[in-house]
């Protein structure tokens, strides 16, 4: 089973100069937890609800002043549409993170994957929580 059959289809994005307040609203409008930044056309980060959480509020930043640009997560990680998802899964466990920004052949983003994409639509319970555990281990 490849990515493409398991990922979802939209991708949300921000502008690195959106504040995290409006990349917050995005988030509880859409009904996601990770959106893209991107600049001209192009992914140039990501942003979680968890980035939200640890690196404005816990830090006392204003999230209506605070820039997307200065919590994202740079050089985001991908994968494509036809990579299997086993790839995926363990492209997560390397990375130590939750989700993925799928790109198709053109390198264009096109969706998101996550370790639920992958637990729910894969049936792949066992692969999921090999990534969960790779993930939350400490160090």
């Amino acid at each position: 089973m490849n990515v493409q059959e398991i990922m979802t289809t939209t991708l949300e994005a921000v502008a690195p100069d959106s504040t995290v307040m409006e990349a917050a609203m995005m988030m509880d409008k859409h009904d996601v937890g990770c959106l893209a930044v991107m600049d001209g056309g192009e992914v140039v980060g990501a942003v979680t609800d968890r980035d939200i959480v640890i690196r404005t509020v816990a830090l006392g930043k204003d999230p209506r002043s605070t820039a997307t640009s200065e919590i994202m997560t740079s050089n985001p990680v991908f994968c494509r549409t036809d990579d299997d998802v086993e790839t995926a899964a363990h492209r997560m466990m390397e990375q130590k993170i939750r989700r993925l920004i799928v790109q198709d052949a053109n390198g264009t983003p096109v969706g998101l994957v996550s370790l639920g994409d992958i637990a729910a639509r894969a049936h792949q319970d066992e692969l999921a929580g090999e990534v969960v555990e790779d993930v939350c281990s400490c160090p």
